[in-house]
């Protein structure tokens, strides 16, 4: 978990891997237009638990970062199964709609695995950064967190 203070408003990141009982939920979301939970670019596939994922995310007001930016499927994939040529969107960034961190992207990164069949997911996110009187700006400058 990582808290910046922009400007006096505290914003909250939060890492999580929270399988159940039965194991990870797999929620697989798909994609949407003009929507504001989803954007156009996750994939075809929507399962019960990515339903009830968009569920949770209307209810609190939450974005699936993931799918609102275009790459190669390579860098969508966040989950692979080689022996089965399976592979699907089940890792996210979820942000509050009205957070005021910019995420400038999001995809995955190949190469970097966790032993699971899992990709890393990065996001890049800028902190709209508001200089305070009296504070030195360079120490206290951090545009960028990856």
């Amino acid at each position: 978990m990582m808290t910046i203070n922009n400007g006096g408003h505290m914003e909250t990141i939060i890492r999580v891997y929270a399988p159940n009982e039965v194991g990870d939920l797999n929620s697989r979301g798909g994609k949407q237009k003009n929507n504001p939970i989803a954007g156009p670019h996750g994939e075809e596939t929507v399962n019960r638990n990515g339903e009830k994922l968009i569920d949770v995310c209307m209810e609190y007001k939450l974005q699936i970062m993931d799918t609102y930016f275009a790459h190669k499927n390579i860098h969508k994939y966040t989950w692979h199964e080689e022996a089965r040529n399976r592979k699907s969107i089940i890792d996210y960034y979820i942000v509050r709609q009205n957070s005021k961190l910019e995420i400038r992207d999001v995809r995955v990164k190949r190469g970097t695995t966790c032993g699971s069949g899992h990709y890393l997911v990065q996001a890049k996110i800028y902190v709209p950064y508001r200089h305070q009187p009296g504070q030195n700006t360079k120490q206290n400058h951090t545009d960028w967190v990856e």
